[in-house]
């Protein structure tokens, strides 16, 4: 898990210092109103469902944090909670061992990249790790699951945005996701 956050960390941080100047530049040449135009900040909320269905549902929120490194390409980076809700059956076969809880929950952190194809359509793609928060044993609490990620989406003028992705969680075992995410981008 260090490894994989310092991996993340590194990635970031030398995408930061690197296209600082591009994004200032690019933010001067770039339409106002395309939406890769300038660094921004948004905050989303999130749903989705197991495929298949593994558990009920995968709701959460995230911060995202978006940087310009082309003229319509963004460097992602983001952090969330969410909580995978158990359905019926796994509960019950929880309790067979003494464990009583209907969910767990993870901090997904991704970092990515976004390619606008329109002015305003968008594909994305993003790695990263999501850590086990609460729901574990005294084995496996505090570990993390890699992250891949796929998806596509719409950014309206008013700063709204609605993506769809499909997402995959690796580690022990192997949880995949549809999610929706509706966002508002802060400039």
């Amino acid at each position: 898990m260090k490894n994989i956050l310092l991996t993340l960390a590194v990635i970031g941080g030398t995408a930061w210092s690197s296209f600082a100047q591009t994004s200032s530049t690019l933010s001067k040449d770039s339409s106002s109103t395309s939406p890769a135009s300038g660094a921004h900040f948004s905050f989303g909320l999130e749903g989705g469902r197991t495929v298949p269905g593994q558990a009920k549902a995968i709701l959460g929120a995230s911060f995202r944090y978006e940087l310009p490194i082309a003229s319509h390409t963004l460097l992602t980076s983001s952090v969330g909670y969410s909580f995978l809700s158990f359905r019926e059956e796994t509960r019950k076969a929880l309790n067979l061992y003494g464990i009583d809880q209907s969910g767990t929950s993870f901090l997904p952190v991704k970092v990515g990249v976004k390619q606008y194809l329109g002015n305003h359509f968008f594909v994305e793609g993003q790695v990263g790790a999501a850590i086990l928060l609460s729901g574990g044993n005294i084995y496996n609490r505090y570990r993390s699951a890699y992250i891949y990620t796929a998806g596509f989406g719409y950014t309206f003028k008013n700063g709204l945005e609605l993506g769809v992705r499909y997402e995959d969680w690796k580690k022990d075992v192997k949880i995949s996701q549809a999610a929706l995410r509706v966002s508002y981008r802060f400039k």
